[in-house]
Protein backbone atom coordinates (compact mmCIF):
# COMPACT_ATOMS: atom_id res chain seq x y z
CA UNK A 1 0.00 0.00 0.00
CA UNK A 2 1.81 2.87 -0.94
CA UNK A 3 1.21 6.36 1.51
CA UNK A 4 1.12 9.83 -0.50
CA UNK A 5 2.69 12.41 1.63
CA UNK A 6 -0.56 14.59 1.40
CA UNK A 7 0.20 18.27 2.70
CA UNK A 8 -3.08 19.84 3.30
CA UNK A 9 -3.63 23.42 1.87
CA UNK A 10 -4.56 26.03 4.74
CA UNK A 11 -7.37 26.90 3.30
CA UNK A 12 -8.89 22.96 3.51
CA UNK A 13 -7.32 22.91 7.00
CA UNK A 14 -9.28 26.02 7.92
CA UNK A 15 -12.54 24.31 5.80
CA UNK A 16 -12.28 21.36 8.24
CA UNK A 17 -11.58 23.16 11.44
CA UNK A 18 -13.89 25.52 10.86
CA UNK A 19 -16.82 23.33 9.82
CA UNK A 20 -16.22 20.45 13.01
CA UNK A 21 -16.00 23.67 15.85
CA UNK A 22 -19.20 25.43 13.98
CA UNK A 23 -21.24 22.15 14.10
CA UNK A 24 -20.09 21.34 17.38
CA UNK A 25 -21.66 25.34 18.53
CA UNK A 26 -24.83 24.75 16.88
CA UNK A 27 -25.49 21.43 18.65
CA UNK A 28 -24.41 22.95 21.67
CA UNK A 29 -26.96 25.79 21.08
CA UNK A 30 -29.62 23.32 20.14
CA UNK A 31 -29.26 21.44 22.94
CA UNK A 32 -29.68 24.37 25.21
CA UNK A 33 -33.32 24.72 23.96
CA UNK A 34 -33.78 21.53 26.05
CA UNK A 35 -33.62 23.69 29.36
CA UNK A 36 -36.64 25.66 27.69
CA UNK A 37 -38.81 22.86 29.66
CA UNK A 38 -40.75 24.56 32.08
CA UNK A 39 -41.42 21.15 33.43
CA UNK A 40 -37.79 20.06 33.69
CA UNK A 41 -36.67 23.86 34.54
CA UNK A 42 -37.43 27.01 36.14
CA UNK A 43 -35.80 30.34 35.16
CA UNK A 44 -36.46 33.94 34.90
CA UNK A 45 -36.46 36.49 31.95
CA UNK A 46 -33.60 37.74 33.16
CA UNK A 47 -31.73 34.76 32.97
CA UNK A 48 -32.63 34.13 29.70
CA UNK A 49 -31.06 37.33 28.89
CA UNK A 50 -28.18 36.97 30.55
CA UNK A 51 -27.87 33.53 28.22
CA UNK A 52 -28.13 35.23 24.69
CA UNK A 53 -26.25 38.17 25.86
CA UNK A 54 -23.29 36.29 26.54
CA UNK A 55 -23.75 34.04 23.68
CA UNK A 56 -24.36 37.68 21.39
CA UNK A 57 -21.23 38.85 22.56
CA UNK A 58 -19.10 36.30 22.86
CA UNK A 59 -20.13 35.82 19.10
CA UNK A 60 -19.45 39.62 17.94
CA UNK A 61 -15.69 39.00 19.71
CA UNK A 62 -15.00 36.44 17.63
CA UNK A 63 -16.55 38.05 14.53
CA UNK A 64 -14.28 41.05 15.27
CA UNK A 65 -11.00 38.72 15.07
CA UNK A 66 -12.13 37.94 11.35
CA UNK A 67 -12.18 41.62 10.59
CA UNK A 68 -9.45 42.74 8.48
CA UNK A 69 -7.25 45.35 10.49
CA UNK A 70 -7.39 48.77 9.49
CA UNK A 71 -4.37 49.93 8.28
CA UNK A 72 -3.77 53.12 10.23
CA UNK A 73 -1.99 56.27 8.11
CA UNK A 74 0.76 58.48 9.52
CA UNK A 75 2.49 61.51 8.27
CA UNK A 76 4.58 64.37 9.77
Amino acid sequence: MIIENYMESSQDKFKRIAEYRVKKILNSIRILGNCANKRAYSYSEDQIEKIFNAIIKQAENTKAKFAEEKKIDFEL
